[in-house]
């Protein structure tokens, strides 16, 4: 798989560049990673650093139990430095300290294969995000799948736990 990853880095990296794109991978624990594949990783998000449309967030080795552990250490170290009183700490705080801290959370999941859970995905960040399923693997899924998705969408009410 690593391989795979390896020989398909450096193509995601020539449609980023071309289409002015800034990649990022969210590594939750880059521990279990060869260190070509930490390489291949710096040098895209390196490469393409200074694009300023879109931005492609990529997860790899990505667990949200894992994120929301390393943000609460951040803001444990902050506190023992004195940086930071305890009382101080706020969802919006820890949210900060994400991999994701300086996007915004997301409105919409779409989650294929029949499956019906988070499977530790960005949890922290899908509190108020609509959920939908999609009995089908990614491949399959069409453009009318995601327009459906879409129209579902635009007629939920959101309260965002209100």
């Amino acid at each position: 798989m690593m391989q795979l990853f390896l020989s398909e880095v450096p193509r995601l990296g020539e449609h980023a560049l071309r289409n002015n794109v800034r990649v990022r991978f969210l590594i939750s624990d880059a521990e279990p990673l060869p260190a070509a594949v930490q390489a291949a990783v710096t040098e895209l998000e390196t490469a393409s650093a200074s694009c300023t449309g879109l931005l492609l967030n990529v997860c790899l080795s990505y667990g949200g139990r894992s994120d929301v552990a390393r943000a609460c250490r951040n803001l444990a170290l902050q506190v023992q430095r004195g940086e930071l009183e305890p009382e101080a700490i706020d969802d919006a705080l820890v949210r900060r300290q994400l991999l994701t801290g300086d996007v915004p959370d997301p409105d919409v999941l779409i989650r294929t294969s029949g499956e019906q859970r988070l499977s530790n995905f960005v949890m922290f960040q899908l509190a108020y995000a609509e959920l939908f399923f999609l009995d089908k693997h990614w491949p399959e899924v069409t453009q009318q799948d995601l327009l459906d998705v879409a129209t579902a969408f635009q007629n939920r009410q959101r309260r965002f736990g209100k």
